[in-house]
């Protein structure tokens, strides 16, 4: 409107904007920065900035007043995600700054309306803070009430239990007398049974005497078995020494046949060795026949190869003489 009304009148707004300084009034009036720390600026009045939305960590449950301050606190999840970029952060909601504000004023541009409109807001938001704590006080009391009724329930049942355990007693108590009676009586007879073992008890006394000597003999009896189990013993002990002796010729035996048979079946593999080189002795003799039969046809042809390379020698004939000498022979020529 104001460039509009400008135009209309061939006004420099643009001019006045920087004679008023209108620049500097907007940073002071409508600047604002978010939770992410950027800088904005547009027009604003104390209700829409109060209703303005703000992100904070995300909370769970009711929230907490404080009785004395009529604060509220809540509880942080402080859960984590990783967005598109693969940074960590942390899960947010939706507040209003007048929900997260301590003080009404900080949303105030300063003007008097204003101030006169926080004053205002701050009443009703304390009024629903005092509200809200009166509710809980309430509920509390309420609930403190049911607690004290209850116990008073507890407490008249507890009183009634005492009575009837007081009767209780009382009849307890008269049976206790009856019993001490009893115990008495019980005494008296106790004491005459007392003389009666006394009298028992020299009985027995005669009796273990006589026991005792019985035991004697029989001890006199227990040491002429033991003598006789004593020899079973030592007869018992010359047995096991002959089975010992018997157990080791056994035993020896037993090696010797272990031997033999370890013998016998080295020689069994000596035998199946020796047919093996027996046979293999006559390979090698077919062989050798083989090679001398060559050998001998090889003999043959190099008989007539030399037979058919040279005449045999004849003094005189094929070999020369000396002086009418032949040089064939042993000795010496004389020239």
């Amino acid at each position: 409107m104001v460039v509009i009304d400008a135009e209309k009148h061939k006004l420099d707004y643009k001019q006045s904007a920087l004679d008023n300084n209108i620049a500097a009034l907007k940073k002071k009036y409508q600047g604002t920065v978010d939770g992410d720390g950027r800088y904005h600026e547009g027009a604003a009045t104390l209700i829409s900035r109060a209703k303005s939305e703000v992100s904070v960590v995300k909370r769970k449950g009711s929230p907490l007043i404080n009785p004395e301050t009529g604060e509220q606190s809540y509880k942080e999840s402080y859960e984590e995600y990783r967005d598109r970029t693969g940074k960590t952060r942390h899960r947010t909601q939706a507040s209003t700054k007048m929900g997260e504000t301590r003080d009404a004023h900080t949303l105030s541009s300063g003007t008097p309306q204003e101030e006169l409109s926080t004053i205002a807001q701050m009443d009703i938001t304390n009024l629903g803070t005092s509200l809200t704590v009166a509710r809980t006080d309430i509920a509390t009391l309420r609930v403190d009430m049911k607690t004290a009724q209850t116990n008073i329930t507890s407490i008249s049942g507890d009183v009634q239990e005492a009575k009837g355990n007081i009767v209780s007693l009382r009849s307890d108590l008269a049976i206790a007398r009856s019993d001490i009676g009893a115990l008495k009586q019980d005494v008296t007879e106790a004491k005459t049974n007392i003389t009666n073992i006394g009298r028992d008890v020299t009985e027995a006394k005669g009796n273990i005497q006589s026991i005792s000597s019985d035991l004697r003999d029989a001890r006199n009896d227990i040491g002429g078995v033991k003598a006789d189990i004593t020899s079973v013993k030592t007869d018992i002990g010359a047995m096991k020494s002959d089975v010992t002796t018997v157990k080791a010729n056994i035993t020896s035996i037993n090696g010797a046949v272990t031997t033999a048979q370890m013998n016998i079946t080295s020689i069994s593999g000596d035998v199946q060795e020796a047919k093996t080189n027996i046979t293999n002795i006559g390979r090698d003799v077919t062989e050798a026949k083989g090679n001398i039969q060559s050998i001998s046809s090889d003999l043959r042809d190099a008989r007539n190869d030399i037979l058919t390379k040279q005449a045999t020698l004849v003094s005189g004939t094929n070999i020369k003489t000396i002086n009418g000498q032949s040089i064939i022979g042993s000795g010496n020529l004389s020239v």
